[in-house]
């Protein structure tokens, strides 16, 4: 469960002994450094309370100065906190250990060795497991759609790839700004070719338009390993630039190959 983090930002105006009421000015944030927004504080045993900002501040108003405890409320969870106020709260307000996205992007290809060039889109979902403060665990399933060519003495030839892919990768979080979260990942991914074809200039112009012949190797599976660097702004929109390092279905005189491919994907988190 996620820990709330208490930082006290500036007590406004000079709080005495002898005076009767104080101004309270705190902020609230998650053990992630998101802040708390719209969770409900409580002086306990008065009718004092308010709400915070997106920010994680609140201000209350006419606290007595013999303040016992004030109590934090979120998504029908609460908890207690002392005053003077404890750093470390022990009970999350916040408990998200797994989180869904969705995410679609593409990029270019580069088949080693082959003098052939390409690019691939994809779309698909996935999930991220919270494993600590900055550790998690992401796992995702994908549809590619992939594109290859190259150049021989009959002209081009182009090679079209469907593909299942399933990439999974830990990944270190930092925080950089209020907003922004960065994370670095690494791992692998397996990917399954659904089917493909490939077309050939030398046959199209040759009586043969349109030519495609289907991709018949019974060696589909493929994959590699994979490095991921990723932003999560505002806590729901990711971004993130991914690079694979794995070999690509052959057939009809396309053995399978090496290749590197560098993508930039968009997605949203739930």
């Amino acid at each position: 469960m996620k820990r709330l983090y208490i930082l006290m930002l500036a007590c406004l105006g000079a709080v005495s002994v002898m005076a009767q009421n104080q101004r309270l000015k705190q902020r609230i944030i998650d053990r992630d450094y998101y802040p708390a927004d719209s969770a409900t504080v409580t002086v306990k045993g008065t009718n004092i309370s308010t709400v915070t900002d997106r920010n994680g501040n609140f201000v209350l108003e006419d606290v007595p100065v013999i303040l016992d405890s004030i109590e934090v409320t979120k998504n029908g969870k609460s908890k207690t906190l002392p005053i003077p106020i404890e750093i470390t709260m022990t009970e999350a307000l916040n408990d998200r250990y797994v989180a869904w996205y969705v995410k679609a992007g593409g990029g270019m290809t580069s088949v080693y060795g082959e003098g052939v060039g390409g690019g691939s889109v994809y779309a698909g979902g996935g999930m991220d497991v919270r494993l600590g403060r900055h550790w998690s665990y992401q796992m995702g399933l994908y549809y590619d759609y992939r594109v290859v060519s190259e150049d021989d003495y009959y002209g081009a030839i182009t090679y079209y790839y469907h593909n299942l892919e399933l990439p999974f990768f830990f990944a270190i979080k930092f925080r950089m700004a209020n907003p922004v979260v960065m994370q670095v990942g690494l791992g692998g991914y397996i990917s399954y070719t659904l089917g493909g074809e490939h077309n050939n200039d030398y046959l199209a112009n040759n009586a043969y338009s349109g030519y495609a012949e289907g991709i018949g190797s019974d060696d589909r599976c493929g994959g590699g390993p994979l490095i991921n660097f990723g932003w999560e702004i505002k806590r729901r929109w990711l971004l993130d630039v991914t690079g694979r390092f794995g070999w690509v279905f052959g057939g009809h005189g396309y053995d399978d190959t090496a290749y590197m491919d560098w993508s930039i994907g968009f997605g949203y988190k739930f």
